[in-house]
């Protein structure tokens, strides 16, 4: 149990690192904004599943949708982004909203269907 705390510790420790590295890096090389709140999006979207889906861990289909998410996420992204010049924190707000209830809801039904087919076997 303690182990457990001291390894999510230091993944917090890590992921807040790299967050600060960012912004420096942000700060110092002027790094578009859209492309940050990106950054920030993908992980508040992908953190939120992840952490709200945890009894859905030992499922490996769960694992799976996520990363083929996550690729869809990034490809969309990124092809918004290269045609926008601006980016406001309102549209962000609301893609966060609907796209974390919206990829949560799908890995919990992909992964109970998973569940429910692997019983009926």
């Amino acid at each position: 149990m303690l182990a457990n705390r001291v390894r999510d510790f230091a993944i917090y420790i890590a992921i807040g690192l790299c967050l600060g590295l960012l912004c420096v890096w942000f700060a110092l090389d002027k790094i578009d904004v859209k492309w940050l709140s990106l950054t920030f999006e993908t992980c508040l979207v992908f953190g939120c599943t992840i952490g709200a889906l945890r009894r859905q861990w030992a499922v490996p289909v769960f694992w799976i949708s996520l990363v083929v998410f996550f690729i869809v996420h990034l490809t969309a992204f990124v092809f918004v982004l290269q045609r926008v010049r601006e980016w406001r924190a309102p549209i962000v707000g609301l893609i966060f909203v609907i796209e974390t209830a919206a990829i949560m809801s799908l890995c919990e039904l992909i992964a109970q269907t998973w569940r429910n087919r692997k019983k009926e076997r």
